[in-house]
């Protein structure tokens, strides 16, 4: 076995396929299937389970996939050291919310790429859990998240960083004259994407205090939930920052659940992975702008 043939495996698994991986390590087909063929003969174990085109692991597969990526990032380290030993460099692949890429993180890149032209850096949004899991695969160097404390203390493969609590509001037009929600209306609600965090903490809250609701729409896109809200077509449950100037000028309503619902953003890194020059002078500029 060669570490090669884990790289195949690795590739695979992030690509989806034998042909998009040969295209990415810019092998041949038969070179990849010869990868995964000599890792089979060894292990005496599949590791793909082919469905027509279709592949997934094997429960074996997964195993061998997982324990892997730490081969694969101890072998990064190694190969990075005369480079990486003491200069930032090279790519920055980061994970977040959209609520916190869009009112939040402007700033944190805009100073980091001033420090540091040379270093490309990726964004992906999506919800909190799935980023975390993409920190442990390692399609992620680090990632933000903004969830209740108590969901993110306790997990062995990553660190956290914690920054401030933001407080939740409900989110109404002007023309919403009560402070708070009647038990005697139906309310329709402007969701962010199923999973999402505070969604589910907004429908516990409803469910709690026996408050009637139509789901009426769902989307990723904060800024859209605001434009439907401004023309009084529901209401939302959105973090306080993502609101704070429209609010300011009078062109969206808050209202605090008399409970306190706060949120903590925070930061996700692997706890077993080496932290690159790159990756440690971007948690420095992401103190410097968040830390209280």
């Amino acid at each position: 076995m060669e570490i090669k043939e884990f790289l195949t495996l690795k590739t695979i698994v992030e690509t989806g396929s034998f042909t998009k991986a040969s295209e990415k390590l810019h092998y041949a087909q038969s070179t990849i299937t010869s990868h995964i063929k000599t890792l089979e003969e060894e292990f005496g174990n599949e590791i793909f389970e082919r469905n027509g085109k279709k592949i997934s692991l094997t429960t074996f597969g997964k195993e061998v996939y997982i324990n892997s990526l730490n081969l694969l990032t101890a072998y990064d380290k190694i190969k990075n050291i005369p480079n990486e030993r003491t200069i930032p460099n090279g790519k920055l692949f980061i994970g977040t919310p959209e609520s916190v890429m869009v009112y939040k993180l402007y700033p944190i890149i805009k100073e980091f790429r001033k420090r540091f032209p040379q270093i490309n850096i990726i964004i992906k949004s999506g919800l909190c859990t799935d980023l975390k899991n993409s920190v442990i695969n390692g399609k992620l160097d680090l990632c933000f998240l903004l969830e209740d404390r108590s969901t993110v203390v306790e997990n062995e493969n990553l660190e956290f960083i914690y920054y401030h609590k933001e407080p939740m509001c409900i989110v109404t037009s002007t023309e919403f004259k009560e402070n708070s929600l009647n038990k005697s209306e139906t309310y329709h609600i402007l969701n962010t994407e199923k999973g999402c965090y505070y969604r589910n903490m907004f429908t516990e809250f409803l469910l709690k205090n026996n408050i009637s609701y139509e789901d009426s729409l769902q989307t990723e896109s904060v800024e859209l939930i605001k434009k439907y809200i401004m023309c009084n077509l529901g209401i939302s449950f959105l973090p306080f920052y993502s609101v704070k100037e429209e609010i300011t000028d009078k062109k969206l309503k808050a209202i605090f659940p008399e409970e306190n619902y706060d949120l903590y953003i925070t930061m996700a890194y692997g706890k077993n992975k080496w932290i690159s020059p790159t990756i440690e002078e971007f948690i420095k500029v992401v103190n410097e702008f968040l830390k209280d």
